[in-house]
């Protein structure tokens, strides 16, 4: 896969931190979790992707002004394959991340030689 299909989603620090905030209550979330569910089940259909896993991370505001984080998993298709779907993805975000550090690391190196 392409750099530039890695990065389709580009950075948009505002919007991140728009969609970063929590959410009000767990009805809330459970409402946008299942939204987004439906939304995915339609493209999964109409994309023909057989086999998806879908990981997120939300925050949900307490009661007492703590904003505890959950996780959400959730997979499509074939159950025999979501494990091994993610344990690619875990893969491959590992090795982007020692590459991007390796990268830092080499330029930091260049510019201090300078």
């Amino acid at each position: 896969m392409s750099a530039q299909t890695d990065m389709l989603g580009g950075s948009n620090p505002s919007r991140y931190r728009e969609m970063s905030k929590p959410f009000a209550d767990s009805e809330q979330a459970e409402k946008a979790i299942r939204a987004f569910y439906v939304g995915v089940e339609a493209l999964r259909v109409e994309c023909k992707i057989p086999d998806l896993v879908v990981a997120m991370r939300i925050t949900t505001a307490g009661p007492e002004g703590e904003e505890p984080e959950s996780g959400v998993v959730f997979t499509f298709g074939d159950a025999m394959h979501a494990a091994a779907i993610a344990a690619f993805a875990y893969g491959k975000l590992q090795a982007d991340a020692q590459h991007a550090v390796e990268n830092m690391v080499a330029t930091g190196k260049r510019t201090a030689r300078r």
